[in-house]
């Protein structure tokens, strides 16, 4: 299906193949909304974007807030609290440039979604223990 807005190149595809259609480094911007809580293995995924991203290229993330009712709902695996996704974006390589939170249904209170812009740190992952940024 082609998307709206007259876009003429695309990728259909999942999430886990996008390092298949892009070199390594040649993207300004990824956009992930509403995808990344339904990865199995959601460090794999921004190890992929990491890679795919320009040095000064930008990862904008957005993810239903930790909540029972995201967490049990049938499609998410990885709905996760705040300080779980700071702490995978970092060890993917990623540094937080700006956060917030809000509604993406104003008449419904729990849907509330956090919002992360990240930018590209580091080229390693981050898996020690010791390199872990101060709190």
């Amino acid at each position: 299906m082609k998307p709206a807005g007259g876009f003429d190149k695309y990728v259909e595809d999942d999430m886990f193949s996008i390092i298949d259609h892009f070199k390594e480094r040649s993207l300004d911007f990824i956009t992930t909304r509403h995808t990344m809580e339904h990865s199995l293995v959601p460090l794999f995924q921004l190890w992929c974007y990491n890679r795919l991203l320009k040095d000064d290229g930008k990862l904008f993330v957005i993810v239903p807030m930790y909540a029972p009712k995201w967490v049990w709902f049938g499609t998410h695996f990885s709905c996760l609290p705040y300080d779980t996704w700071t702490m995978l974006f970092y060890r993917a390589g990623f540094k937080v440039l700006a956060t917030d939170s809000g509604s993406w249904k104003p008449s419904a209170a729990n849907f509330i979604e956090y919002r992360f812009e990240l930018g590209v740190d580091s080229r390693e992952l981050r898996l020690e223990h010791r390199n872990r940024p101060a709190v």
